[in-house]
């Protein structure tokens, strides 16, 4: 007898997407690329790029206040009511549900349960600090975040994913506590380029450098747009703790070594949640000394833990090629309290 495996609503709303995704890239094919330069096909890719182009040259921390209008395909009303623990709703809009994202939360009503409720464990213990999201895209943990009240600072490349946080804030009643900044983040102040691989899903875009977006197929490659640091992000952060969730596929390397490595450092950072999956493996070529990184969180007095708050599991820093997601916990971070 044949067992056939049990696919979750997750795997077959990404395996959809994927689907589509290739459909997209075999008409792509056909059609051509438009108008290229260095590489790049502008004229395509602007259609989708989600840029704003008068970021593009702004080498400083792009803090936002005006937002394109959107139509969002859904509004729907997320909550966690597990009391005493958790007991929180929060609204989500989202986009259509042929992109991976928007899909799972229209199926779900959530995006990853169990890193949501680690979130919450983050910032119960630090009801002064603000909670960073890097790589926020619509903002599933941004808008949860602020409906506890916390302050929230938002930071994506793309600005239409920083219209659906504001217009998902607005409707909530919390678009006061949560800032919105546009930027890539990296370790030198650049223009970076998105490599969207897969159209419908882009929580899975990496940004490259210009001599190495014009060694990628012309219409994958999207529209500049500028990097700020990590530091200088923090320095614009007048709050003296902050919770930090970063997930910039695999460029988290370049972001946090610098900073790990700093001895007096301006903030203190009890958590960092972070996808570890790209960077583990050195996935895209972008975290090339590992080593130095997973020293930089030993001197900063970090320990690698399971996504498992408020009963972490120590991780065995010799088996990270292995680790997904990851939270690091300061020796000094307040725990189940």
């Amino acid at each position: 007898m044949i067992r056939m495996k049990a696919w979750t609503t997750r795997q077959l709303a990404l395996g959809f997407c994927c689907f589509l995704s290739m459909l997209y890239i075999f008409i792509e094919f056909i059609i051509g690329p438009g108008i290229v330069e260095n590489g790049i096909d502008l004229e395509r890719l602007d259609r989708y790029s989600s840029f704003n182009k008068k970021a593009i040259d702004k080498k400083e921390v792009n803090y936002l206040t005006d937002l394109p209008h959107i139509e969002p395909h859904s509004c729907v009303r997320c909550f966690i009511k597990e009391p005493p623990a958790y007991n929180v709703d929060w609204t989500m809009c989202v986009k259509s549900p042929v992109e991976a994202i928007s899909n799972v939360i229209l199926s779900t009503g959530h995006w990853e349960l169990n890193s949501e409720k680690n979130m919450l464990e983050m910032v119960r213990n630090y009801p002064d600090a603000v909670f960073l999201d890097i790589g926020s895209n619509i903002g599933p943990f941004v808008t949860m975040i602020a409906a506890t009240q916390q302050k929230v600072v938002a930071v994506d490349p793309y600005i239409v994913n920083l219209a659906y946080i504001r217009k998902s804030t607005d409707l909530h009643g919390t678009s006061e506590r949560v800032k919105l900044i546009q930027n890539a983040v990296n370790d030198e102040k650049i223009n970076l380029y998105p490599w969207v691989q897969i159209p419908t899903n882009e929580g899975y875009v990496v940004f490259l450098t210009e001599e190495e977006a014009a060694s990628k197929p012309a219409y994958q490659i999207g529209m500049p747009v500028s990097s700020v640091t990590f530091e200088e992000i923090l320095d614009t952060i007048q709050e003296e703790t902050v919770v930090l969730k970063i997930d910039i596929e695999g460029a988290e390397c370049k972001v946090l070594t610098k900073y790990l490595h700093t001895t007096n450092k301006s903030k203190y950072i009890p958590f960092i949640f972070m996808e570890w999956r790209h960077v583990g493996v050195n996935n895209f070529g972008l975290c090339p000394n590992i080593q130095t990184l997973l020293e930089g969180f030993e001197l900063s007095g970090y320990y690698p833990s399971t996504i498992s708050l408020p009963h972490p599991v120590k991780l065995n820093a010799t088996t990270h090629q292995e680790w997904d997601d990851v939270l690091w916990i300061h020796k000094d971070a307040r725990i189940g309290l």
